[in-house]
């Protein structure tokens, strides 16, 4: 990906040093170049440097400089002027190697990648509960086609690690933290966790790409006589809605 670091410039062997009339032109030039690995951008003076090596990043007040990468260091982040599809780059055959300092930085950030990962990689699985209902910290309440579009919102919402479907009444509340699941008929939960219990059975409905969960820092406690109340009036309606 291309990645975006403000006030930066390269070190490095250079493919070309020329003038351009903004930043998408010399984005340009480098990505159709398969020998361009980054370049920098003086705004001043509309200098265009292509870089065939990447020795460094050195401070520079006014310079713009993209580099080519697996993915971002914790100085940058991905240049939307850069086209999304970047070809393989080619390396040329007297590219010396990448000095030590630089080689191992790159190995540690990778390195701290995998870990991060690994810890709070993806390992939860949807699990449907019927005729129960989740009592927690509630996100959000509000009507859906389909018990499908439930499952998106909460997929999406990287705070959200459940939700309660109300067929009837086409309710669907996404909640931010699990209390308790409570005995409701009519009612179908989920939650995403690492381990279906007893009489839970894995969710066919929902995305099988879960990514990690993100809790809120400060988190209140929630109220089930609020939850128990909204529900109640679910119902009540749906048994209206049905007399009439």
């Amino acid at each position: 990906i291309a990645c975006l670091y403000n006030d930066k410039i390269i070190e490095g062997k250079a493919l070309s040093n020329t003038k351009v009339m903004g930043r998408h032109e010399c984005a340009k030039s480098c990505i159709e170049d398969l020998s361009c690995f980054g370049y920098s951008f003086v705004s001043d003076s509309r200098t265009c440097r292509l870089k065939a090596e990447i020795r460094s990043l050195v401070d520079r007040n006014g310079v713009k400089s993209v580099l080519f990468e697996k993915r971002c260091k914790r100085t940058g982040f991905r240049d939307e002027v850069s086209p999304k599809k970047i070809a393989p780059r080619v390396l040329p055959q007297d590219q010396p190697d990448l000095p030590k300092d630089i080689d191992n930085e790159n190995k540690k950030d990778d390195q701290e990648q995998k870990e991060e990962s690994s810890k709070s990689s993806s390992d939860l699985i949807a699990c449907l509960y019927n005729d129960k209902i989740i009592y927690g910290k509630t996100i959000s309440k509000e009507l859906v086609k389909e018990r499908q579009e439930c499952a998106l919102s909460c997929n999406e919402n990287l705070s959200c690690f459940g939700y309660s479907y109300i067929p009837d009444t086409k309710s669907c509340s996404l909640e931010g933290k699990i209390n308790s699941l409570e005995d409701k008929d009519g009612v179908v939960s989920v939650i995403l966790e690492k381990k279906c219990k007893n009489n839970g059975v894995h969710d066919e409905k929902h995305p099988k790409d879960i990514a990690p969960r993100m809790p809120p820092k400060e988190q209140s406690e929630p109220s089930n006589e609020s939850d128990q109340r909204i529900i109640n009036e679910d119902h009540e309606k749906s048994h209206t809605e049905t007399n009439h």
